[in-house]
């Protein structure tokens, strides 16, 4: 699903697997502002390639860490602008005394 937009291949993944006969279809809204429709004939299982199930994991946990990281930044991100100061308040009063000279 290399050069597909990622609205489109988040949309496809997330339309249950059609039943034996029947297809799944779905829509995607694109960044572009161009819509799209979709049909998904049959879904097949992946396959882990013997030996490799522990590579696998740990990009797994290395993505995993990546979207946190992604979450954390924007939360930090977000939350700056929004932080306010609890400074002193400064006003101007005057004391009511009369200045007798």
């Amino acid at each position: 699903m290399r050069g597909l937009p990622p609205e489109l291949i988040k949309a496809v993944y997330s339309v249950p697997a059609p039943v034996a006969g029947k297809v799944a279809t779905g829509t995607a809204s694109l960044a572009d502002g161009n819509a799209v429709a979709f049909v998904v004939k049959a879904v097949q299982p992946g396959r882990v390639p013997a030996g490799q199930e522990s590579q696998i994991a740990d990009v797994i946990k290395q993505a995993g860490g990546q979207q946190g990281l992604v979450e954390f930044s924007a939360y930090v991100a977000n939350s700056s602008g929004t932080r306010r100061s609890r400074g002193t308040r400064s006003s101007s009063t005057s004391s009511g005394m009369a200045d007798s000279g």
